[in-house]
């Protein structure tokens, strides 16, 4: 191999770096140091050694394995786990965007959440999508699907608002519900790696991770539970402990989540329905 070929690799760091950015974020990391000052720094490097790095690894190692696949996780998922869970990777992969959405002007809603929306509609098993989402313009842009993005957001800021009132309090409420419900994509992609470790002699890939599979399905395994910890942990609200605005905050942070991806369940009866016609 010459070296512009191997100039053009990307090493496990830069695959961290990215993990670390797009999973974590900069903001996070000016908002903990503002908070917590130098001794955050710990956490830090504890986090990314034990998280961000395997992380980026497993994706690297499910990446080169299933390198055709057009639909990331999706892909993944269906390649190790079947079409249908592959599905509901991709409606969760889509939904977890809609907290975030309703946090933001309307206008950024195509920048955010084209990607995660092609996921869901045009790489997904026709059975689990009705045909009129798969609608697309001139730009290849499903219309409604956009339509059912901009529905969802406006109900999830009008229903908690007759709860809780104060603006400043709903913003900061979807900002908290965006820390709950955003990782939860990322336990697909644990899920994902277990099963390959599991399936590893039915697939061949040119970069592995581990090469023990007990050992690679054990930090799988630690990262899911970790991330499951997390979204769990987010659910207590940030404000006055066991008073009216603390108890319904609270109750929204659990049902919320299950209501988003409950409401996959919806789409294939749809799709049952719809494609009979």
């Amino acid at each position: 191999m010459n070296r512009s070929d191997e100039s053009k690799k990307l090493r496990w760091y830069n695959i961290a770096l990215m993990a670390f950015v797009s999973v974590w974020g900069f903001g996070n990391v000016v908002n903990n140091y503002a908070n917590q000052g130098l001794t955050v720094i710990t956490s830090w490097v504890l986090i990314i050694a034990l998280y961000f790095v395997p992380y980026a690894l497993m994706v690297g190692q499910l990446g080169s394995t299933f390198k055709d696949g057009k639909g990331g996780v999706s892909s993944w998922i269906k390649e190790t786990m079947g079409p249908t869970i592959a599905y509901f990777a991709a409606w969760t992969y889509w939904v977890v965007h809609v907290p975030y959405l309703a946090q933001k002007p309307q206008s950024s809603l195509a920048f955010s959440i084209d990607a995660p929306l092609k996921m869901l509609l045009l790489d997904a098993d026709a059975k689990f999508v009705p045909k009129s989402l798969l609608k697309t313009n001139d730009r290849n842009t499903p219309i409604n699907g956009y339509i059912m993005t901009a529905v969802l957001v406006g109900i999830l800021i009008v229903i908690p608002a007759l709860g809780i009132g104060n603006m400043n309090s709903l913003f900061n409420w979807l900002l908290d519900l965006n820390s709950i419900v955003m990782p939860l994509r990322y336990l697909f992609v644990f899920a994902a790696f277990m099963a390959l470790m599991k399936l590893a002699d039915k697939f061949q890939s040119d970069y592995q991770f581990v090469k023990n599979r007990k050992v690679g399905f054990a930090i799988g395994l630690w990262c899911f539970v970790f991330t499951a910890f997390a979204c769990i942990m987010g659910m207590f609200p940030k404000v006055e402990t066991f008073t009216g605005e603390w108890y319904f905050q609270f109750a929204l942070n659990i049902l919320t989540p299950f209501i988003l991806l409950g409401l996959g369940l919806i789409l294939p009866l749809v799709a049952r329905w719809s494609n009979k016609q």
